[in-house]
């Protein structure tokens, strides 16, 4: 069984039927686009289909290396200055378990959990097959420090039959779910929400 099809069963098992409402944040915008194109397919209706600062595999050149995707996972954990030499997993879990990290309280295991998912993802996302959805997105873009100055939320019209309503989030990427900025995206999800529900 593919991990679609795996995310498909556990959906179905919370919820066996429609309408379906979707939200995720970086690669779980991806996922959330996937989940919400595969029901439709199975003439499911998915009414709410939101995105946080997430963005289809064509704007990616090619898929990271492994260093790439240590550095991003570091990066989303709050570690901006990382030097420039090699970084290797055992660098990772030495910083990630160090006292004063926010996972310092976690076995090794887990941590080498965490960074096994976070490049796994990386891969699972170079890999995706984007359909194309059938209704409205509403889509927040962290304006701060963009990774590229060419990711917009406009990136996901091909996929998407219907309109992309984008709004500006004044944050960084890794910041979108602190309180500040998802006090922000709250309200307009809420809002959003009401109008989608009859």
């Amino acid at each position: 069984m593919c991990i679609r099809d795996r995310y498909l069963e556990h959906i179905r098992r919370v919820q066996p039927r429609g309408p379906y409402y979707f939200l995720g944040w970086s690669f779980g915008g991806v996922v959330a686009h996937e989940m919400s194109t595969q029901l439709q397919a199975q003439g499911e209706e998915v009414r709410f289909l939101c995105m946080l600062d997430s963005y289809p595999k064509d704007v990616w050149d090619e898929l990271p290396t492994e260093e790439e995707a240590l550095k991003r996972l570091l990066y989303m954990a709050g570690y901006s200055e990382l030097g420039d030499g090699p970084l290797t997993r055992a660098d990772v879990l030495a910083i990630l378990s160090a006292e004063g990290s926010a996972l310092a309280n976690l076995e090794a295991h887990s941590i080498t959990a965490i960074i096994d998912n976070f490049a796994n993802c990386a891969v699972l996302e170079h890999q995706a097959d984007h359909d194309k959805y059938q209704g409205d997105v509403l889509f927040f873009t962290a304006t701060v420090n963009p990774a590229r100055s060419t990711l917009t939320a406009q990136t996901w019209q091909p996929y998407v039959d219907g309109t992309v309503h984008n709004h500006d989030i004044a944050c960084e990427h890794k910041d979108m779910t602190q309180r500040g900025p998802l006090a922000e995206i709250a309200a307009i999800v809420d809002q959003a929400l009401t109008e989608a529900t009859p």
